[in-house]
């Protein structure tokens, strides 16, 4: 199920043809968004179809209705998605949270390293102390990046205008870019080196790390 955002449609696609090259079958797939009226129907009717794995791709807010409902219309099935449910807010509001999946880009982090923590304290001195999904450290990753090859553009550049190429040409010739999240590079077509999933389950009232890989693994 997805909620009609594009890159929550993209992964139910890309779940699809993997999950059915695996011989597995779908029960159904659906487009709802979270402020629609028939919202309750369609967990209603996914409950009744008894699936062993609601995979769901979209935005976190649209992803605690949609497992609020379920759970509610009676499904005890494994729920899943992208990295975009990884937050506290899931875990506070959906009952029975315990053991669902997300997957995150990039491998695990080390919640204890200087880096990481000083990330925290910044993160809930700005924001409150509601936390932040999994994707808040490697989005700081990614910012960080852009603004260093925009500063190694802006030297010697007569203005915005004409450092632009220089960004796009600073952001390829990374290579050992060390962030919080891990080592990051990039290769000749622009893709990054670092090609790792992370599978994060939610244990003990926290998204915790159970698995992280190459892509295609």
């Amino acid at each position: 199920m997805n909620d009609r955002d594009l890159c929550g449609q993209g992964l139910v696609t890309t779940f699809e043809r993997r999950w059915r090259l695996l011989g597995a079958e779908i029960t159904s797939s659906r487009s709802v968004a979270e402020d629609e009226p028939r919202l309750p129907a369609v967990a209603a009717a996914i409950a009744r179809e008894r699936p062993q794995v609601v995979y769901f791709g979209g935005q976190g807010t649209a992803a605690i209705q949609l497992a609020s409902r379920l759970r509610g219309a009676g499904y005890d099935g494994q729920i899943m998605g992208g990295d975009a449910i990884t937050s506290s807010d899931f875990i506070r509001k959906v009952r029975g949270a315990d053991g669902t999946l997300a997957t995150t880009v990039g491998g695990q982090i080390d919640t204890g390293s200087p880096q990481v923590e000083r990330f925290t304290a910044a993160y809930q001195a700005a924001f409150g102390n509601d936390g932040y999904t999994l994707i808040g450290p490697i989005t700081y990753d990614a910012g960080t990046l852009v603004i260093q090859a925009v500063a190694a553009a802006m030297r010697g550049a007569s203005g915005v205008e004409a450092a632009r190429p220089g960004v796009v040409r600073a952001l390829a010739a990374t290579r050992d870019f060390k962030g919080i999240t891990g080592t990051y590079g990039f290769d000749e077509l622009g893709d990054t080196t670092r090609r790792t999933l992370t599978v994060n389950q939610v244990s003990g009232g926290e998204w915790k790390p159970v698995r992280s890989g190459p892509l295609g693994q």
